[in-house]
């Protein structure tokens, strides 16, 4: 299917596996969508808008409201292929077939490196001296981060530094294989640190990786042939942590009544603290006489933009609408009457295209402004301590409280998975199934009717 006015194909089934011809690149029009742009790569969906999320994509690409796109002109630029073929059937030149506007024997284009100028069956000399992994890793790091959100600027270099320098930093980029991947990886999994974080530590690995195959300094992707889904098979996404109905109400008590509002937001909403932060009061997010709450946006704090704060679209899939809770109305009136919100100019990057407005955010700071992350950090770290929580406890155990909550009182697993707006139910059953109530699961049932049917009791 096409989505109008921008000849966007989403028709991305076996994407990964096929052969694009250099005919089919062009008939994309201008612009093209991430999954596609990313199945020319050789990548899949998942892989494509990873490398887009940090800024390690092969190609420009463009952030329009909502929505990434991509230029065809820089794919056909990276790939070396002109823009159009005179007096030649484009639709029958395969990427990689020997012509003078192509670059040698076919390929198979999972590996963009392999669609390099070669020479005799090799490929093309890197364009940088060889160079470790730390010294490529920080010239990657510094040549991106300027589009990164404020804390992936904090975490990437964290996650470099604390957990993939110490393995891979002092070793020349190009002599890294698979195997060494795998062997960082067993080690990681056996020292007892979490199992999740894994899958964060090596997608930065990946697209350190990937950037430098596109640079041509290395000739593959040495992650390409994991399967971290095999290895973290059976690593549960139960919280760690759940305040108890007590936590939550100390932790009211302990924060002062100008945020307090924003505590029932997570503990009677399940919001996370960007949509908390980036509610404003208007009725695109609250509606209180339909009693309800669009959860349309979130605050991102980044330095990218003028002013350094930003409305986003919430994580991906989780917009929607939900019930308003009686409680929680109530809360949001008394703080807009006690602090009423003032107007901030800001980016509102939630359209279809980006928009700078007045906002009349709920949550800002003592002068006015919107909250950033250390802020918070540093307010939260004060009240979780006067409320007695461990340091584990964070805002979004609030978001945990309200799923428990909810599913052990017999609300349906389909009425919480709409209320948190998690994209699938899965999701939501993996992370709480623990709380249904027993009563609720059906518990041999099978065996009664075979043993009943049978007469063998």
């Amino acid at each position: 299917m096409a989505i109008p006015n921008g000849n966007l194909t989403t028709e991305c089934a076996d994407a990964v596996s096929r052969f694009w011809t250099a005919g089919e690149i062009r008939k994309l029009g201008v612009i093209t969508d991430v999954p596609t742009a990313g199945s020319i790569f050789g990548l899949s969906g998942d892989a494509a808008f990873e490398l887009v999320r940090l800024g390690s994509f092969p190609v420009p690409v463009l952030r329009v409201g909502l929505r990434d796109l991509v230029p065809v002109a820089s794919i056909l630029s990276v790939l070396r292929l002109a823009p159009s073929i005179a007096g030649k059937d484009a639709a029958s030149h395969r990427i990689g077939e020997m012509d003078d506007w192509q670059m040698g024997p076919t390929v198979n284009p999972r590996s963009v490196a392999e669609l390099a100028p070669t020479n005799g069956g090799r490929v093309a000399e890197p364009e940088f001296p060889p160079s470790t992994f730390r010294e490529y890793a920080e010239r990657w790091r510094r040549t991106r981060e300027a589009g990164w959100a404020h804390e992936t600027r904090k975490r990437v270099p964290a996650n470099l530094r604390d957990h993939l320098y110490p393995h891979f930093g002092d070793r020349p980029i190009v002599s890294i294989t698979l195997t060494d991947v795998l062997d960082w990886l067993t080690r990681y999994l056996d020292s007892g640190r979490p199992k999740t974080s894994a899958t964060l530590y090596l997608n930065v690995l990946k697209a350190v990786m990937h950037a430098a195959v596109i640079d041509r300094v290395i000739p593959d992707n040495p992650c390409d042939g994991v399967g971290l889904s095999g290895v973290l098979r059976g690593v549960t996404r139960r919280p760690r942590w759940i305040p108890t109905d007590d936590d939550v109400l100390r932790l009211i008590k302990a924060v002062p009544e100008v945020y307090r509002a924003a505590i029932w937001l997570g503990a009677a909403q399940g919001l996370r603290l960007g949509e908390v932060l980036g509610l404003e009061e208007a009725p695109r997010c609250i509606d209180p006489k339909r009693q309800q709450l669009h959860v349309v946006q979130q605050l991102r704090h980044t330095n990218s933009v003028a002013g350094g704060f930003v409305l986003t679209a919430p994580k991906a899939g989780s917009a929607g609408t939900v019930d308003l809770d009686a409680v929680v109305a109530e809360q949001i009136a008394r703080h807009v009457r006690q602090y009423p919100p003032q107007a901030i100019e800001m980016l509102d990057n939630t359209g279809m295209e980006p928009e700078v407005r007045a906002v009349r955010l709920l949550f800002t700071n003592s002068r006015r402004r919107p909250l950033t992350d250390q802020r918070w950090s540093a307010l939260w770290s004060g009240w979780r301590s006067d409320a007695g929580w461990p340091a584990q406890g964070t805002f979004h155990s609030l978001r945990h409280y309200f799923a428990t909550t909810m599913i052990s009182n017999g609300v349906a697993p389909e009425q919480v998975q709409h209320a948190l707006r998690h994209a699938n139910l899965r999701i939501t059953l993996e992370s709480y199934v623990h709380w249904i109530p027993r009563h609720d699961r059906t518990v041999g049932l099978v065996g009664e009717i075979l043993s009943g049917s049978g007469g063998l009791r």
